[in-house]
């Protein structure tokens, strides 16, 4: 994740990546979103049902922008959260669905024929993805969303970006060669390299471009806002930029982590044992991790909200309710979600 502000401004890992994004002690089946594979749903705001909890499956990924949410399952999408500028209007027959991405007000999507398809806000060019991508050399197996640019990575580990280049965010040096993770913070890109090594380009400002020197061995990483954060295989997690919120200060005792995530202005992280920690800014409940975030296996921030994919295929969400507004997830089961009161932070 990305993102800075939800209105336009002028002029990970192992070539797999889940984003995920959130709502406010949300309770979700993605197993339970789809009634027909390769469907796409434009919901409304409105608060999500509690569904029963089936398992989820490998084919499943969520992702968090700015305000909205995006589920993905047995190549079904379905976005919820706010509408405006079309970022949840998923394209009619987009086709089966693999992967999905979320910036500030634009959505992309990775088809499972590796080609592109994004919808939503488009002012810089970032839901227009490059003409001939996702065909021949081109295939698509991972793609990320910054504020108000995109980015996907090939096959053969090439970084592609469209979009916003005014911090040159969406220009991909040449050493980004045999990538296999990417991500996008709000006006930065990552890539993570096959040898362990990463890359990371664009707004130097706060020093999110600025790689810790002699970091190998990374598995993972991931950006948000003006941070970039990776694991390495130790569990060890690195995070570097704007600290002004707390993102950069990984808590003592963190313990080795498997999965990391960065939001706009906090981050969470999962731990060896699949629990979660949260930390940074916290005004809407984004770092209140609840009891029932067990077994996580992935994890993703957006803008003031945090997403779980759990052991037994069920999505426990926190934070902005803003972001998490939605249909009912099963037409034949329309009750409103129960949200539990907001309780302490794992971390602070």
């Amino acid at each position: 994740m990305h993102l800075a502000d939800d209105s336009p401004q002028p002029a990970t890992h192992r070539r797999r990546v889940l984003l995920a994004t959130a709502c406010t002690g949300i309770v979700v089946t993605i197993a339970s979103l789809a009634s027909q594979s390769g469907a796409a749903e434009r919901s409304a705001d409105a608060d999500i049902p509690r569904v029963r909890a089936r398992p989820l499956g490998t084919d499943a990924s969520v992702a968090a922008g700015m305000q909205h949410t995006i589920v993905v399952h047995d190549g079904t999408v379905r976005c919820y959260g706010r509408t405006e500028g079309g970022r949840a209007s998923v394209p009619h027959r987009i086709g089966r669905v693999a992967a999905v991405a979320a910036g500030c007000a634009h959505s992309v999507a990775l088809l499972a024929d590796g080609s592109v398809k994004c919808w939503g806000h488009g002012i810089f060019g970032q839901a227009s993805p490059p003409e001939g991508l996702g065909a021949g050399d081109e295939r698509v197996v991972a793609v990320a969303a910054g504020t108000f640019h995109s980015a996907a990575l090939t096959h053969d580990g090439r970084v592609v970006c469209w979009g916003d280049d005014r911090h040159g965010q969406s220009s991909a040096p040449r050493s980004a060669r045999n990538a296999v993770g990417i991500a996008a913070g709000a006006y930065h890109t990552a890539a993570l390299l096959g040898d362990g090594a990463v890359l990371a380009w664009g707004d130097a400002t706060y020093g999110a471009t600025d790689v810790p020197d002699g970091l190998r061995g990374a598995i993972a990483i991931a950006a948000g806002g003006q941070a970039t954060a990776a694991v390495r295989g130790d569990g060890v997690l690195l995070v570097w930029g704007r600290d002004e919120t707390g993102v950069c200060e990984v808590p003592v005792g963190l313990g080795p982590v498997r999965g990391v995530a960065l939001g706009s202005r906090h981050a969470a992280a999962i731990r060896a044992d699949g629990s979660v920690a949260c930390w940074g800014v916290n005004n809407e409940g984004q770092c209140d991790v609840p009891p029932h975030a067990i077994a996580v296996t992935a994890i993703a921030a957006g803008g003031a909200h945090t997403v779980a994919l759990c052991g037994e295929g069920v999505v426990v969400s926190w934070g902005s309710r803003a972001a998490c507004g939605a249909t009912p997830v099963s037409a034949s089961d329309p009750r409103p979600v129960e949200r539990p009161r907001r309780g302490p932070q794992s971390i602070r």
